[in-house]
């Protein structure tokens, strides 16, 4: 009985954190607290290619993580080690405003899908 209390509790906050996320998600104009930002400055490049899966998971394997189990549409890259904010975003050739601005959030507020969760 506890158990099922607990899983109920858990697909509960899962339901509202993921109601939260897509209302980012399908609402490019839904506000965020950019306060949680780790850096307000960071030196961004930009890479397009054809295959953005392909391409993120070569930048995760170059930076000893696990890939991707599934398509990307586009990924971010950050990095406070060099004693200065560096960033890598990757996209396709063709890509949308929404899809650029999530990314670049990435370069400013890490891993901040965290807080969908």
């Amino acid at each position: 009985m506890k158990s099922v209390f607990i899983l109920g509790v858990v697909l509960v906050s899962f339901s509202v954190n993921a109601e939260r996320y897509i209302e980012y998600h399908e609402n490019p104009n839904a506000l965020f607290d950019a306060t949680k930002n780790f850096t307000n400055m960071s030196n961004i490049t930009w890479r397009t290619v054809k295959n953005v899966t392909k391409a993120c998971n070569e930048e995760k394997k170059k930076r000893g993580k696990k890939p991707y189990g599934y398509v990307v549409e586009a990924c971010a890259f950050w990095d406070k080690t060099l004693g200065f904010d560096t960033c890598l975003v990757i996209t396709e050739k063709k890509t949308s405003m929404a899809t650029i601005g999530h990314e670049v959030m990435h370069c400013f507020s890490g891993a901040w899908h965290e807080d969908f969760k």
